[in-house]
């Protein structure tokens, strides 16, 4: 009988599958949203001490934690492998049996997943502590999707010291299942928040002459921005500009003295972001001025571009070949979505792979959607693929000597 992980983990994995499932569908019964998932941690780290290690909270106040699978032969040098575990502010519409129980919030971005597939891979490895070739440390992190991050507070807490690589996977409903992608490169975009408060003179609807009209303005505004992209980007540039929320006005016959539009803008660096930024709030203000109204443009960095170091994601698409086949691993999905993984990537040579979960021959539904439901089949295949990363690692290292 074989000892070679890269053959032994994915048919360990598979056989995992049912335990693994039984975690996720518990996760995805009970969704917590960011820097509220107290049972959400808790729940996590029980699980974490029954496989024997100890959930070390990355500060006081946040759910996060970290947790330590020391190799014998090599205690000082750590890969770690990191998935997140906050739900989103929408109503379930799934439908499945295991559906949310706490009203208006769902795991609709597959974070239940993620953390399921950790701990499907926290027991691959513990099975075979003795033999890891690196010592490996667990992120569950908390507060993926609000800004500023949990990200920032494993890295303020040191959880950072001693490692050589992070690896993260998040589930893809435009992917098969048994399909992984990697890009060595920018592979996410960063983001802003955008606020822009439009000011007139309100008044009586019957009266329009005697105000200025921060609604028209705001419209006008809505429809000027766009062309921050259309006609003042390089079309070889890669930038969004969505506004997504207007608020104004509580009467319908009253014109109101000021409408609040909210948004965010994308890019894949930071250079561009900041250009795409400079160009809204001028054309923000000076559409606004147009109509007799001013405009004041807040914007607030969301997470810069995840950018995958080639190293890691060469590390990663060997662990994924094991898994799904090297037919199966591609290096062409990138997404204008942001993650604050990106964090970890700016910090230490870093990868993070999107995993295939779509039905074939079915409805499937994108990420944030009330019926999203990635294949349960893909799990296993994730558990696996982190739980190679420190093999893959090892022997990339090796060969590099």
């Amino acid at each position: 009988m074989t000892t070679n992980p890269f053959e032994t983990i994915p048919t360990e994995a598979e056989e995992l599958q049912p335990w693994i499932v039984e975690h996720r569908r518990h996760l995805h019964r009970f969704p917590e949203l960011s820097y509220q998932e107290a049972k959400t941690s808790e729940y996590l780290r029980s699980q974490v001490k029954q496989l024997g290690y100890t959930p070390v909270m990355v500060r006081e106040g946040c759910h996060g934690f970290y947790a330590d699978i020391i190799a014998p032969k090599n205690p000082e040098r750590f890969v770690a492998i990191r998935a997140d575990m906050d739900a989103l502010p929408i109503v379930e519409e799934t439908g499945l049996t295991f559906s949310s129980e706490n009203k208006g919030v769902g795991h609709l971005c597959g974070h239940d997943s993620h953390c399921a597939m950790l701990l499907g891979a926290t027991k691959l490895l513990s099975m075979r502590q003795a033999d890891l070739p690196y010592s490996v440390r667990l992120f569950f992190q908390h507060a993926e999707e609000v800004p500023p991050g949990g990200a920032l507070d494993f890295i303020k807490a040191g959880a950072l010291d001693r490692v050589e690589h992070c690896f993260g996977l998040h589930v893809r409903p435009w992917l098969p299942v048994g399909a992984l992608s990697v890009v060595p490169g920018p592979q996410m975009a960063g983001a802003t928040v955008v606020k822009i408060i439009v000011r007139g003179r309100g008044g009586h609807a019957a009266t329009p002459h005697e105000t200025t009209d921060a609604i028209l303005a705001a419209s006008a505004i809505v429809v000027a921005v766009q062309q921050v992209v259309s006609r003042r980007t390089n079309p070889f540039d890669q930038a969004i500009v969505s506004l997504c929320e207007i608020h104004g006005g509580n009467a319908h016959n009253v014109i109101p003295e000021e409408v609040t539009i909210i948004g965010t803008t994308r890019g894949f660096t930071q250079e561009k972001l900041r250009r795409t930024n400079d160009h809204l709030r001028e054309v923000a203000k000076l559409t606004a001025s147009a109509y007799g109204c001013e405009a004041e443009v807040e914007i607030d960095e969301g997470y810069p571009a995840l950018v995958n170091d080639p190293v890691a994601s060469q590390i990663l698409s060997r662990a994924a070949g094991a898994v799904v086949g090297e037919r199966n691993v591609s290096h062409d999905f990138t997404t204008m979505g942001g993650e604050d993984f990106a964090y970890f990537c700016a910090e230490l040579p870093s990868a993070f792979g999107f995993l295939g979960v779509e039905y074939e021959g079915a409805a499937h539904y994108p990420l944030h959607h009330p019926k999203f439901h990635p294949h349960e089949s893909a799990f296993w295949r994730g558990a696996a693929i982190l739980a190679l990363a420190p093999y893959a690692a090892h022997e990339h290292h090796a060969a590099a000597r």
